[in-house]
């Protein structure tokens, strides 16, 4: 129930901000006609803000716990609150009783008002901030962690700042029901140890493939069910149960072995496996970076996804509206792939199919779940635009090879995965689904061999008329691609680009 009164309690502070604004702007000086004035603005901008604060999930974060992350998804969610709610109201009556400086200082109102309020929250429990820092990008442990304590704070901070590189919390789990959904930093709550079948179920859906279970809180303070699940699943084999206060040494371990030596034990297991992992001894065969070509292509991204979401916004509420008529909650569906130089991050889309089983647990087919209106997304395009937001934080580009799940990456991806993914890319406008993998790999090594400025708008031409005409083969394309590889697989070493 927290949740929904931080919700209500932000929107209060929408609800009132523009009547804040307009007392700043006239020195604290309110009268009742000037405050009934911008009654419809303020109208406007609270039904807004209940879509889009529903969307950002800024109510969900645990305000003692507030990150910079927090802050960023607060300060992009009162910008768009704030934009889409002129955009109405010019539409409505042309902005005449609004003045022009009320909404910008409206929006340096709501954005102090709700960071200072979890900032002080933040203070109140005595947690310090630390830096962030930025490490070798190397193939990570994915971790789940059991227990919202202090001592997971205290977990994902020491990983964030010691092993970011290695190791990647993907979510938290605790029995206590009216945390899910809540967040650690920016580290969700999936649920209860006791649905850790179907939380691992639902993470490999996403790409997401879970090594260890890193338990925070003491563990005979877990019901027993808890228990019994964590051990199970330990024993099965997939997963290695960590008792964070065993690794702490304030409780031996059962078996008197150290932690240590179970670790080298699931090491070992592992190092038979061939793993993919993004090598940076192999950069020197990438092609070298124009810096030129390099900072027009991200300033383009930028400018490109910040004008696409302002035409976008009239039909964003629509589809966001119809997704959730035709699929249900949640609007979005993700998946964490690789991206340059293999660092992993979340690709976002618009669900297009339904739930992939029926009430009696059986597996519905592909083919069953996708809708009509989930084929017409698809066919347009449409699907992806929530991508815009991982071209605005530089996870993406507009142009590059297309992102794809860590085992369908071919063996040598470091060429590949030396640039920025795409929203689209070479392959998807020579053929897309008509080509095999091979070919699409091959297309895309050529892309980043020969990439510029004006090959990215002959991809973007080529992308706009594939949505209007559908995907068509170009075996010319392909042809010419496979007989670069064979001239740069003779030696011929070529000068090209990179993002």
């Amino acid at each position: 129930m927290r949740k929904w009164f931080f919700l209500c309690f932000d929107l209060i502070i929408v609800a009132l901000s523009p009547f804040m604004a307009l007392a700043i702007l006239n020195n604290f000086q309110l009268s009742w006609s000037d405050a009934r004035n911008h009654l419809v603005y303020a109208l406007i901008g609270l039904g807004v803000a209940v879509v889009v604060f529903m969307i950002a999930e800024t109510h969900k974060g645990v305000w003692r716990y507030t990150s910079l992350h927090d802050f960023m998804r607060i300060l992009a969610a009162v910008t768009i609150i704030i934009l889409f709610s002129m955009f109405v109201l010019f539409t409505l009556e042309r902005l005449v009783n609004l003045p022009r400086s009320v909404p910008l200082i409206q929006w340096g109102v709501i954005v102090a008002v709700m960071s200072c309020l979890r900032l002080a929250t933040r203070l109140i429990y005595k947690q310090g901030s630390s830096r962030r820092v930025s490490l070798a990008n190397q193939k990570k442990e994915q971790v789940l962690v059991v227990g919202l304590t202090n001592v997971a704070e205290l977990y994902s901070r020491c990983v964030r700042d010691l092993a970011s590189g290695s190791i990647s919390i993907v979510g938290v789990l605790d029995e206590s029901a009216e945390l899910k959904g809540r967040r650690l930093h920016h580290h969700k709550v999936l649920g209860s140890p006791v649905d850790l079948p179907q939380i691992l179920t639902q993470l490999n859906v996403h790409g997401v493939e879970v090594h260890r279970v890193v338990v925070t809180m003491p563990f005979k303070e877990l019901s027993k069910v808890s228990q019994e699940m964590l051990l199970r699943f330990e024993r099965s084999g997939p997963l290695t149960l960590d008792l964070f206060e065993e690794r702490l040494g304030f409780r031996p371990g059962e078996d008197g072995k150290s932690l240590s030596a179970s670790n080298e034990s699931r090491e070992s297991r592992e190092s038979g496996e061939t793993a993919k992992a993004f090598d940076p001894a192999k950069q020197a065969d990438v092609p070298q970076t124009r810096m030129g070509y390099a900072f027009v292509k991200r300033a383009m991204d930028i400018t490109g996804a910040l004008v696409l979401l302002v035409v976008a916004l009239p039909v964003l509420p629509l589809i966001c509206l119809l997704v959730a008529i035709d699929v249900g909650l949640p609007l979005t569906f993700w998946q964490q792939r690789p991206g340059k130089n293999c660092r992993p991050f979340k690709l976002f889309k618009y669900r297009t199919m339904a739930t992939g089983h029926d009430l009696n647990g059986k597996r519905i087919p592909d083919e069953e779940r996708l809708s009509s209106f989930g084929r017409f997304l698809r066919r347009s395009r449409l699907d992806e635009l929530p991508q815009l937001y991982n071209i605005l934080i530089g996870e993406m580009s507009f142009v590059g090879p297309r992102p794809l799940l860590p085992k369908d990456q071919p063996e040598d991806f470091t060429l590949r995965l030396s640039m920025r993914p795409g929203l689209t890319g070479w392959a998807q406008v020579n053929g897309g689904k008509l080509v095999t993998m091979e070919d699409k790999m091959v297309m895309d090594s050529w892309y980043v061999r020969h990439a510029s400025f004006r090959l990215d708008m002959l991809i973007i031409f080529f992308t706009i008329q594939m949505v209007v005409r559908g995907e068509r083969l170009n075996a010319d394309a392909i042809r010419s691609a496979y007989k670069d590889q064979r001239r740069v697989g003779n030696g011929e070493k070529h000068l090209g680009v990179q993002s």
